[in-house]
């Protein structure tokens, strides 16, 4: 069997040794083939030849058993240098992929003149390199010297089987090459954790020090700050309670005339609602009316045009016909009227060269007759100069004989050649003839190509429009249908959260009921102020959503003025049975100071809750309950970071609702009751849900309609369908025209072929004609001089110069009469040549024929008419039908629209009416219970400024009956609940200390701005003198922490730097190791189980054994260890450590294996791998190596392998023998090639 190919990752050809162990002088071993075995007993070199292989590859000496000095051949028992050399070297000859055959030589040379040091000299192709080099070359062939992922020496099998699970982890750092990051990785990390340690140091440091600063601060402020604070907070409240009294009574006096206002114009709005209801309903019956009989029309126009559709097609297939068939008949009635044309042309023609012809013979018989009548009478001469001149004819032909034999040879020739010449000029006159016809002919074809391709032009481009203009069409339709299915989403999104809003009504109702109740509440028993959401609003309906989920379950509670208020009501809600509802008694909730500070800490970004709402003072302590110290923001991450980022948690909610505890719970999301509450805040929320939705069914309206849109399609498909068939039917004419073209220059070509080789023909009979003339005159000269001479005498007699002269004179009328008969026989030829070939042209024919299909398409056509006019006939009715229904239609839906516009426009009155009947009726229940809330506040106020030691200024005895009167004319217009609440308040205050500033603050924003700036003013006093202890020495003192804190805050952020730095090297380094080791890994798991099944496969085990490997740590892999097991077939689980000998070796051969193919090296070089297997797993082994050695095995390679089995040696494709060579005192190697044995 010979040998295969290489493979394509290359072999080694051969090694050379000199001096190496145990081999002497220079020895060549090889060649190597696929799979190669070496043999030999015990103690021959074998292993020597695996140290060689070793030694040359670049392995360390430390793994070949001797240093370089007992690497070299020694033979203890001579004597001669030969027998103690002091140089030695491997080559190793390799076959590169490319074709390219590498020398890698590894010289031993001695360092000095001393025996005893040896050096390693590398060689590449006979070039000296470096170490690193020669690693490097042998790389770029996959040979990793480092991993040694090519050779398993005696020894390495066991130690693979015995190796722990770091062992293998070692073994794979090695394969993997990730043991380069190791030193690295170890330095890193240790930098990286003293980073870490140092920062974690210094923010300690930094923390305490800014503790530190913040207390030296306070303290100095302290000191500062207390002498003057006493005196400015007496004063303050002292102005902030006469100012609240003074806008309180202000305010009751306008809500008593509000409430008068706002009852006269309810009574107004209530009956202009009514109105606008009942014309609603009128119209809306008006509209379903109109909307019922529309429906039923388009039913009935949906079904005519069904019937009209359904007859569509044949219309369209007969308009195509006549459109086709049309066409094609005009361009057919041209091509007729050209047809015509040239064949008058071509009858006249005929007509021409008949006569011609004719008068050609006439002239040819008239010449015969004169040439007859010529040649009677050439000598006229009496009886006896006739027999003289006979005789002396006689005596000249004698004596000419010969000349005239010869000259009438010559004369024969010179005929022959003259008619042969007189042919090829006729037939080139001939093919000149039709040269020129095909050419006329050509020139016809090429302007009608031109014409046709013209017109084909046209038709594309006007194809080119229709095709365009259907793809902008399409296009419309598609962002019609898109702006359709755009429009109805947001139509159905609006309608829904309409339909949310109908389907919250019940929830609506129930909070009127409330209303109404609480309403009641107001009426019947003095203190009530109302709901909080009724008794608060959003300075900005942007807040309102985040403000009713800060209100939480407070929303719907009930604000009164005692605890003993909300006894009543309680009472009076169970005597009536009309619900449950939470009350809020001003006088016992706890409220906690409000901290302005929080807002601070938002940087600007957070607000409190309480100072985004507007509400009466009354009510104060009741809202900062209800919101105590929540804060708004933004987004999301604000929230959260405000509100658990801090040393102190805080409430905080985000203005899409977000609420963040401090208990830590988080609530979010969006419902459509918290949108209710929300839209209680902005009560044009619904408004401009309508609106959306009247927007988006006006755009739906004013889309096209599908119907249109597919008719337009339609028609234009049916233009692009007639323009496609016509420009078929172009491209076959221009096509056929083509071919005419091209057959009309392929015979003109072949007759300008045959006229150009008949040239030659004539030339070459021109001159022999000439020549032959020539010679035909010398000869009648030889035959003239005899004749003249023997009829000198008769030429006296008859009286001519010589006889000659009246011979000549008839031969020269007979010879031009001949050359005219010639020239009139050549021209008769080509005359009747042209007549034939025009009578066989003959285009009548072709005439009757395009007649004849012209008549069949004008057949065709008038059918196609007829059944036009059928299908139209039939069409009408139904088609003045459907338009009839269609104008019916749209009357309907102008009128459907007109009714429905006059519907919206009512809507919009009676929910305006509606709107401002609400409007009032929640204006009147606002002013009221502002009334009672004022009087509340009043007293609450007053009272205290008592609680606050505060002594307030009071007016005289008699301006108080005078103003009790006034007050009480007023409160009993406004109603009886207003009266009762104004019992009891008899104390009037003097506001003379006021400012002018504070008197004419009338609007609500600049109280609440004043009040805020006073109570801010109070709250702020009152804080700092609570905090203050003073202490002289913190000014001093808070110098110099700053001092420190900055330069703790500068070494934090040089060691934070640092940490980064060394995280990211330290990250960069461990994915490098990590990635190198896991791919290493990975492979080699992949490929080990199906190894070991190949290994372990058998007649009884069909699938073998299984062979796993796993990590035991897999975020570091390297850092922990490689499980390997091996089941071999038929056993159950057990540790590697359980197994047999054999067991354990074939384990460990799969695993070498497995390694081997990631980065496979070209070969790999094996030492006595079998010595601890049964005959049975040496055939499996010897088997898979040849199997691994075919180079159509995926990821072969080329196997060496030292062996004393003779199953190894069956299956290689070489031996190399290793022996003993006792006179030389050397090992010995012979190479015997077995592909010359094949089975």
């Amino acid at each position: 069997m010979a040998e295969p190919a290489d493979a394509p990752v290359g072999k080694v050809a051969w090694i050379e040794v000199e001096n190496f162990k145990s081999y002497r002088g220079h020895s060549s071993i090889g060649p190597f083939m696929s799979f190669t075995t070496i043999i030999g007993p015990n103690g021959s070199g074998k292993s020597n030849l695996m140290d060689a292989i070793s030694f040359v590859l670049g392995v360390k000496t430390a793994h070949l058993r001797g240093n370089l000095k007992e690497l070299l051949y020694h033979n203890s028992t001579g004597d001669s240098a030969l027998d103690r050399p002091r140089r030695g070297y491997v080559k190793l000859v390799f076959d590169a992929p490319d074709g390219e055959r590498v020398h890698f030589m590894r010289v031993i040379t001695p360092t000095g003149t001393s025996a005893e040091t040896y050096s390693s000299q590398y060689k590449i192709n006979d070039r000296v390199v470096t170490v690193d080099a020669y690693i490097k070359k042998l790389a770029t062939y996959n040979i990793l010297v480092k991993a040694r992922n090519f050779l398993v020496f005696q020894g390495d099998i066991a130690d693979m089987a015995q190796k722990s699970p770091k062992e293998l982890t070692v073994l794979f750092e090695h394969i993997s090459g990730s043991e380069q990051y190791r030193k690295e990785y170890e330095e890193l990390e240790g930098k990286k954790t003293a980073a870490e340690e140092t920062v974690s140091r210094i923010f300690s440091k930094k923390k305490l020090i800014t503790q530190e600063k913040k207390l030296k601060k306070e303290q100095k402020e302290e000191a500062e700050k207390h002498m003057r604070l006493q005196q400015e907070l007496e004063d303050t409240k002292t102005s902030y309670y006469l100012w609240q009294i003074y806008h309180i009574e202000q305010d009751i006096v306008k809500a008593h005339k509000e409430i008068r206002k706002q009852k006269a114009l309810l009574a107004e709005a209530e009956r202009q609602h009514q109105a606008s209801e009942g014309e609603v309903e009128a119209k809306k019956r008006e509209h379903a009316g109109i909307a019922k009989e529309r429906l039923l029309l388009e039913k009935k126009a949906k079904k005519k045009q069904a019937e009209l559709e359904k007859k569509n097609p044949n219309f369209v297939r007969v308009k195509e016909g006549i459109s086709r068939n049309s066409s094609r008949i005009k361009s057919g009635e041209k091509e007729l009227g050209k047809l015509k044309a040239s064949h008058q042309e071509q009858l006249q023609k005929i007509a021409k060269m008949e006569a011609q012809l004719q008068a050609l013979e006439d002239a040819k018989k008239a010449l015969d007759a004169e040439l007859k009548k010529k040649q009677k009478g050439k000598l006229n001469l009496s009886e006896e100069l006739y027999e003289e001149y006979n005789r002396i004819k006689q005596e000249v032909g004698s004596k000419v004989s010969k000349v005239e034999g010869e000259r009438s040879v010559l004369q024969q020739k010179l005929k022959a050649d003259e008619e042969a010449l007189d042919v090829i000029q006729s037939a080139l006159g001939s093919i000149e003839d039709r040269i020129r016809q095909l050419e006329e002919e050509w020139e016809g074809t090429h302007s009608k190509q031109a014409d046709l391709e013209q017109r084909s032009s046209e038709a594309e481009e006007e194809l080119a429009g229709k095709k365009g203009q259907l793809e902008k069409l399409n296009t419309e339709r598609r962002r019609a249908d898109h702006l359709r299915e755009k429009l109805r989403a947001q139509l159905e999104e609006v309608e829904g959260k309409l339909r949310e809003a109908k389907a919250d009504r019940k929830e609506d109702e129930r909070d009127q009921k409330k209303a109404a109740v609480v309403e009641q509440l107001r009426r019947e028993i003095p203190g009530v102020f109302g709901r909080v959401s009724q008794l608060c609003h959003a300075l900005d309906n942007r807040n309102s959503l985040a403000l009713s989920v800060a209100m939480g379950k407070h929303f719907d509670s009930v604000v009164v003025d005692t605890g003993k208020t909300a006894a009543s009501c309680i009472k009076y809600l169970k005597d009536n049975r009309v619900g449950e509802l939470t009350f809020l008694p001003i006088d016992q909730v706890k409220v906690k100071p409000v901290d302005h500070r929080l807002q601070q800490s938002g940087r600007g970004q957070a607000k409190l809750a309480i100072e985004l709402v507007e509400f009466d003072k009354s009510v104060e302590r009741a809202m900062q309950f209800v919101f105590q110290n929540t804060l708004i923001c933004e987004t999301v991450e604000l929230a959260r970071q405000l509100a658990f980022g801090g040393p102190e948690r805080h409430r905080v909610v985000a203005m899409s609702g977000t609420l963040f505890e401090k208990s830590g719970m988080i609530s979010g999301g969006r419902n459509s009751a918290m949108e209710l509450k929300a839209a209680r805040l902005d009560s044009r929320l619904v408004d401009g849900l309508k609106k959306e939705r009247d927007k988006y069914q006006g755009e739906l309206e004013q889309l096209p309609s599908l119907r249109q849109a597919m008719e337009e399609q339609q028609a234009v498909q049916n233009d692009i369908s007639k323009l496609d068939h016509a420009l078929t039917l172009l491209r076959a004419e221009i096509k056929v025209a083509a071919q005419k073209l091209g057959g009309n220059a392929k015979h003109v070509e072949a007759l300008k072929k045959e006229r150009q080789s008949k040239l030659p023909e004539q030339q070459r009979l021109q001159r022999q004609i000439e020549e032959r003339q020539k010679q035909v005159d010398q000869l009648t000269g030889r035959r003239d001089e005899i004749a003249d001479r023997l009829f000198k005498s008769f030429s006296k007699k008859v009286g001519v110069k010589n006889i000659r002269e009246y011979e000549e004179t008839q031969l020269k009328e007979v010879e031009e009469a001949m050359q005219e008969k010639r020239d009139l026989g050549k021209w008769l030829s080509n005359v009747r040549n042209q007549l034939d070939y025009e009578r066989k042209n003959n285009k009548e024919a072709a005439v009757a024929q395009k007649e004849a299909a012209l008549q069949q398409l004008r057949e065709e056509l008038e059918q196609l008419q007829q059944e036009e006019e059928q299908l139209k006939s039939a069409n009408e009715a139904v088609q003045q039908e459907l338009e009839g229904l269609s104008q019916q239609l749209a009357e309907l839906k102008a009128q459907q629209d007109g009714v429905l516009a006059e519907i919206n426009e009512l809507k919009k009155a009676a929910a305006q009416h509606g709107t401002q009947v609400a409007k009032y009726q929640r204006a009147i229940g606002d002013a009221e219970g502002s009334s009672q809330r004022l009087r509340a506040s009043l007293a609450e106020t007053a009272e205290k400024a008592t609680m606050d030691a505060v002594t307030l200024p009071t007016l005289e005895s008699e301006d108080i009956e005078e103003d009790e009167e006034e007050e009480r004319m007023e409160v009993e217009e406004a109603g009886p609940s207003t009266a009762a609440a104004s019992q009891g308040s008899k104390v009037r205050y003097d506001f003379a200390a006021l400012t002018r500033e504070q008197t004419k603050t009338e609007g609500q924003r600049e109280r609440q701005r004043m009040d805020q700036d006073m109570r801010q003013t109070i709250e702020d006093i009152q804080q700092q003198l609570s905090k203050l202890a003073p202490n002289l020495k913190a000014v001093d003192q808070f110098e110099a922490v700053k001092a420190k804190e900055k330069e703790q805050a500068e070494e934090l952020e040089a060691a934070r730097g640092e940490a980064r730095a060394a995280t990211d090297a330290f990250n960069a380094v461990r994915q490098k190791r990590y990635d190198l080791f896991q791919a290493a890994f990975e492979h080699v798991s992949r490929q080990i189980d199906p190894i070991y099944k190949e290994l372990t496969r058998s007649s009884h085990h069909a699938l073998g054994g299984q062979a796993y490997m796993s990590l035991e740590n897999s975020e570091e892999p390297f850092l922990g260890g490689i499980k390997y097991n091996a089941m071999p077939p038929g056993k159950r689980y057990r540790e590697m450590d359980q197994l047999s000998g054999g067991e354990k070796t074939v384990a460990a051969l799969a695993l070498l294996f497995a390694i081997h193919s990631y980065q496979p090296s070209p070969f790999f070089v094996l030492d006595e791998i079998d010595a601890a297997l049964d005959a049975t797993n040496v055939v499996r082994v010897a088997t898979f190596m040849r199997h691994m050695t075919r180079q159509t095995t995926p990821g072969s390679f080329q196997g060496i392998v030292i062996s004393l089995k003779d199953t190894f040696y069956e299956k290689a494709d070489a031996l190399v023998g290793v022996c003993k060579d006792s006179e030389r005192g050397c090992s010995a190697t012979y190479t015997f090639d077995l592909n010359r044995f094949d089975d």
